[in-house]
């Protein structure tokens, strides 16, 4: 159980076209969390709004080097070509999931100040954050700057419904497994 729906506020700078780093390590490390809880990659769609989000995400998730990185080498992690099939089939742009499920979805919004016209575009019209939601059977998580998306048309009927909560808050939900290694659970918060 990783609690109820929610916003996931994290604001950042996007270092190309819409893409906020601090978004794109914050599901890597959820994702990581998942993972060690589970054993496995975890049931859910990570979805963006825009191809350079998507891409960014799948070339941080599908390289172990990444993973390594933040949890070690003690820790038995997905093969390359598993972690490039999972994201092949799990991540996209809203386009690719007309018509699919998953239990849990995760929405990449990405942009910044400088991007707004983006947000602008991918807010205009109620069908990119529908499809989205309704992908997810069970549970779904904007992951972006509220100040600036949740006073976009109908990301601000989300930004009322869902409640606000921190990057820690959603790391903490996704390290369900009391037995993830002391030194690994720190660096995934």
């Amino acid at each position: 159980d990783i609690g109820k729906s929610a916003w996931v506020q994290i604001a950042g700078k996007a270092n190309y076209k819409q893409v906020v780093p601090e978004q794109v390590e914050l599901v890597l490390h959820a994702l990581l969390g998942l993972y060690l809880s589970h054993g496995e990659l975890p049931p859910l769609y990570i979805i963006s709004p825009f191809k350079q989000i998507k891409k960014d995400l799948i070339e941080r998730i599908a390289n172990p080097d990444h993973w390594r990185s933040i949890i070690g080498g003690s820790v038995k992690l997905p093969k390359k070509t598993e972690l490039r099939d999972w994201c092949r089939e799990h991540i996209g742009t809203v386009h690719t999931f007309q018509g699919k499920e998953k239990s849990i979805v995760w929405m990449v919004l990405g942009c910044d100040d400088a991007t707004v016209g983006a947000a602008n575009w991918a807010s205009d019209k109620p069908n990119l954050l529908n499809v989205a939601i309704t992908r997810a059977q069970h549970r779904f998580f904007l992951i972006g700057d509220a100040g600036l998306w949740g006073d976009k048309p109908f990301f601000r009927d989300a930004k009322s419904q869902l409640p606000l909560i921190s990057p820690h808050d959603f790391q903490n939900r996704m390290n369900l497994h009391p037995k993830i290694p002391q030194g690994v659970a720190k660096n995934l918060i």
